[in-house]
C-alpha cells in the first residue's frame, strides 16, 4: 500500500472520528495534519492533570506518537532513560514512548506495564507503528484497503472507510459463543483488530504482525514456597502504580467479593482511603449492596450505592447496548455504565477487582475441567446429546451450580478442546445453534474455526485456563470494562491484571489453584493476610442482572420490539421464527431461553444503532 498524498479532503472524517470518541476524552480534543497524515486525539490526562499534548510531534517533524491508556511505570522508564543519558524536554507520555521506540526499536513494548493503545507515524522509514497492550485492554482497530490507512480505538469511529460495513463472519459468530467479539477480529469485514500483545508494522512493503506477548507462552513455575512473597510483592507494586496523582481523583468500585475487597485493603494500606461506589440491584439474591457497604466501612473514605430498579433497566439497557462501539451481551455492562455514570460527577477512574478469578483459576468452571476431560474420552456423544436435550426442558435458576447449568457444562464442554470448555459451556448460542436461528440466505454468517492455539504440552486445567483467558477475559470482560467506563469518561483499572501480576499466576500450575471444591487458593492465601474473616467468607455474583426475571418483566416491551418478526425481516439476518420460538418458550412456556434472548437484544440494540449513524465519504487516517 501507500499513504496517501493528500489528506485535506479526509478532515470530514477525522472531525466524525473524534465526535464518535470523544467521550473517551471529555477535556477536549487536538487534531495534527500535514500533507501525508492526520490525526485527533480525545483527552483523558492523569499523568499531567489538566494538560495533553497529543498528537505528539517530534521536534524534527519526523515522528508522530499518540497514546490511548496510560503508563502505570512511566516513572521508572524516564530513570532508566536517564541512567543512559537521555533527557526527555517534556513530561509527555508521548515524548517518553517516542525516546523508547528510537532506543529498542519495536522491543520498546515490552517495557512499558500499563494499558495502552499506541500510534506512531515514522516519515522516514515511511511506516506506521500500531501497538495493543499484553491483555488487550485498550482497543485498537485499523483500515487498510485502498489509499490509506485508518486507525482509531473504536470501530464506529473507522466507519467513513467502511462504504460496505458487511459482518465479518468469524467476527460475528465469536459475539453469540463469547457474548463478546473475539479479542483478534474486529466485527465488520473490512477492518482489523490489533492482537492483544501485538505490535503491527505498516509500510509500502506490506503489513508485519508480531506478538510480543501470549497467554500460551512456556513459563517457569514458580516454586511453592515462593509464591506467596511474590504475590504480595506484585500486588502491592500493582495497586501502587495505578493509585492516584496529586490532583487526580479515583475511586473503587466495590461488588464486595474477595477480589475489589483485596484491591481496597491494598490501597488502605498504602495510606490511599479511596472513595468507594457499589450496586443495589433489585432481586436479593444479585444484591451485594451491604457486602460493599461493610468492605467500605474497613478500608473506603466514603461509599455511595447507585440504585439500579426495575424502572429505570429499559431506558438504560436501551441506551448502553444501543452505543456500545462493538456490541457486549455481558448483562453486567449496563450495571457497570450506570456507576460510573453516577461516578464520574466525583471521579475521573476508578480501581477494580476483575481479573483475578480469570488468571487465578476462581471460576466453579474450574472445578469441573478435570471431570469433562474424562467425559470426553470416556462418555459416548449419544449420551452428551441426551445432556444437552435435558438441559434445554428444565426451568432456570439463579444458582450458581443448578442441575440445568451441570447438564449444559457437561453436554457441551466435553465435545470441544480444553481451550474452549468454557466458551462452550456457558454460551447462549453455539455456532451450530446460531445457524438455526439465521435465515437461509444469512448462514453464511455463520463460521468458525477453533483456532486458538492450543499448549499440548500443558495440563488440561492449564489449556482450559489459556482458553478462557482468551475467549472470556479478553474477548468480554475486557471489551465490557473498557467500554462501560469510557462511555462516561471514565478509566477503569484493574490491579489484578498487571502484567507482571498476570505473569506471576500464569507460573502457578492451577493444580495448586484448584483443589477439590476450592479455586484460586493463592489469592485466598494471600488475603487471609489483608482481610477480616467474615470478608473472606462472602460469595460474590459482581454486578449482574437477573436476565432470566427481566426478560419476562420490564424488559419484556424492549425485547419484543427488537426481535419483532417485521423488524427482524427488514433486517435480513435472524429467522423471525426461530427467534420467535426462542421468545415463546421463554416468555410462555416457563424455560430458560435468556441467554441467547439477551445476546440477540444485544447485538440488535447495536446494529440498530450503527445503521441509524450517518458518516461522510473518506478514505485514510484518524485516531
Amino acid at each position: 500500500m501507500d499513504f496517501v498524498s493528500d489528506v485535506q479532503p479526509l478532515r470530514g472524517a477525522l472531525e466524525y472520528g473524534l465526535s464518535r470518541v470523544c467521550h473517551r476524552g471529555p477535556e477536549g480534543t487536538d487534531s495534527y495534519v500535514s500533507d501525508d497524515f492526520l490525526a485527533g486525539h480525545a483527552h483523558l490526562t492523569f499523568h499531567e492533570p489538566g494538560r495533553s499534548d497529543q498528537p505528539y510531534v517530534s521536534d524534527c517533524g519526523r515522528y508522530v506518537v499518540l497514546l490511548n491508556g496510560e503508563l502505570y511505570n512511566y516513572s521508572e522508564l524516564r530513570s532508566e532513560l536517564l541512567r543512559r543519558g537521555i533527557e526527555c524536554d517534556t513530561r509527555s507520555e508521548g515524548e517518553l514512548i517516542l525516546r523508547l521506540y528510537r532506543l529498542f526499536g519495536d522491543s520498546f513494548v515490552e517495557l512499558i506495564r500499563g494499558m495502552f493503545a499506541i500510534a506512531i507515524r515514522d516519515r522516514e522509514r515511511n511506516c506506521l507503528v500500531l501497538a495493543r497492550d499484553f491483555i488487550g485492554k485498550k482497543p485498537l482497530y485499523y483500515v487498510d484497503n485502498g489509499p490509506g490507512i485508518a486507525f482509531a480505538s473504536e470501530l464506529t469511529a473507522l466507519k467513513p472507510f467502511l462504504p460496505r460495513a458487511s459482518l465479518d463472519p468469524a467476527a460475528f459468530t465469536s459475539f453469540f459463543l463469547m457474548n463478546g467479539v473475539d479479542s483478534g477480529m474486529a466485527l465488520l469485514a473490512d477492518a482489523r483488530k490489533v492482537r492483544p500483545g501485538e505490535i503491527v508494522t505498516i509500510d509500502p512493503s506490506g503489513t508485519r504482525r508480531r506478538l510480543f506477548w501470549s497467554v500460551n507462552e512456556a513459563r517457569p513455575a514458580t516454586p511453592r514456597n515462593e509464591v506467596q512473597p511474590r504475590l504480595a510483592e506484585a500486588l502491592d507494586r500493582a495497586v501502587a502504580r495505578r493509585l492516584p496523582n496529586p490532583g487526580v481523583k479515583l475511586g473503587l468500585m466495590l461488588s464486595g467479593g474477595l477480589d475489589s475487597s483485596m484491591v481496597a485493603a491494598l490501597a488502605a494500606r498504602q495510606g490511599q482511603r479511596l472513595p468507594s461506589f457499589s450496586a443495589r440491584i433489585g432481586d436479593s439474591g444479585f444484591d451485594e449492596s451491604r457486602k460493599a457497604a461493610s468492605v467500605a466501612r474497613l478500608f473506603c473514605s466514603s461509599h455511595d450505592i447507585i440504585d439500579i430498579s426495575d424502572a429505570a433497566l429499559p431506558d438504560a439497557v436501551s441506551r448502553y447496548f444501543g452505543s456500545v462501539d462493538e456490541p457486549v451481551a455481558d448483562p453486567s455492562f449496563v450495571a457497570i455504565a450506570l456507576v460510573t455514570e453516577a461516578a464520574k460527577a466525583t471521579c475521573k477512574g476508578m480501581l477494580t477487582g476483575d481479573g483475578a478469578d480469570d488468571v487465578f483459576a476462581g471460576y466453579a468452571f474450574f472445578r469441573a475441567v478435570r471431570a469433562l476431560d474424562f467425559a470426553s474420552r470416556h462418555l459416548p456423544p449419544r449420551l452428551l446429546l441426551r445432556a444437552e436435550k435435558l438441559a434445554a426442558r428444565l426451568p432456570g435458576s439463579d444458582r450458581n451450580l443448578s442441575l440445568r447449568s451441570i447438564l449444559h457444562l457437561l453436554s457441551r464442554g466435553a465435545r470441544v478442546p480444553p481451550e474452549w470448555q468454557h466458551a462452550f459451556s456457558t454460551s447462549g448460542l453455539v455456532p451450530g445453534e446460531l445457524r438455526e436461528m439465521l435465515r437461509p440466505e444469512a448462514r453464511h454468517l455463520c463460521r468458525w474455526d477453533a483456532d486458538l492455539p492450543s499448549a499440548p504440552s500443558g495440563s488440561v486445567l492449564q489449556r482450559a485456563r489459556a482458553g478462557l483467558i482468551r475467549s472470556f477475559l479478553q474477548g468480554r470482560i475486557l471489551t465490557k470494562l473498557d467500554r462501560a467506563g469510557m462511555i462516561n469518561g471514565m478509566e477503569l483499572r484493574c490491579p489484578f491484571l498487571d502484567q507482571d501480576v498476570v505473569e506471576l499466576a500464569l507460573s502457578i500450575d492451577p493444580a495448586d489453584l484448584v483443589r477439590g471444591k476450592e479455586t484460586k487458593l493463592a489469592l485466598r492465601r494471600f488475603a487471609q493476610d489483608i482481610l477480616p474473616p467474615e470478608i473472606l467468607k462472602q460469595k460474590k455474583k459482581g454486578f449482574s442482572l437477573p436476565t432470566r426475571r427481566l426478560l419476562r418483566g420490564p424488559l419484556r416491551p424492549l425485547m419484543l420490539d427488537m426481535l419483532s418478526p417485521e423488524r427482524l425481516k427488514r433486517q435480513g439476518i435472524f429467522d423471525p421464527a426461530a427467534v420467535g420460538a426462542l421468545t415463546h418458550q421463554h416468555l410462555a412456556m416457563g424455560l430458560d431461553r435468556s441467554k441467547p434472548l439477551w445476546a440477540l437484544l444485544a447485538f440488535n440494540l447495536w446494529e440498530e444503532s450503527f445503521q441509524k449513524s450517518s458518516v461522510p465519504c473518506a478514505g485514510a487516517t484518524c485516531h
